[in-house]
């Protein structure tokens, strides 16, 4: 299976113009995940899948935090949350709010 990452590469240079690593934390960088395999960016999840935003999914194996117990979106805590909970907000990637520039 082929998969693109072409929308991945250009928000990582983006990112790289703006944060260190193009990622606010180390965990999430480029320097700890295999390139041409993992995605750079998540766009969102469900379960313990993530889709990134090339809209290649995989298993999070990651289960960054709150999603190893809960997993990602879950519809009761969906429910008690605000709507970037519903779009998850702790992938094991970081995510595009998370790359821009605050101007």
């Amino acid at each position: 299976m082929t998969r693109s990452f072409s929308r991945s590469q250009a928000m990582l240079a983006e990112a790289l113009g703006v944060i260190p690593l193009g990622t606010q934390t180390f965990s999430k960088s480029t320097t700890q995940y295999p390139a041409g395999v993992s995605p750079h960016f998540v766009d969102h999840a469900r379960g313990a899948v993530v889709t990134d935003v090339d809209g290649n999914d995989y298993v999070d194996f990651n289960n960054a935090l709150a999603s190893v117990t809960l997993g990602h979106c879950d519809p009761d805590n969906q429910r008690r949350s605000h709507r970037t909970d519903r779009q998850g907000n702790n992938f094991p990637s970081p995510t595009r709010s998370k790359s821009r520039s605050p101007n």
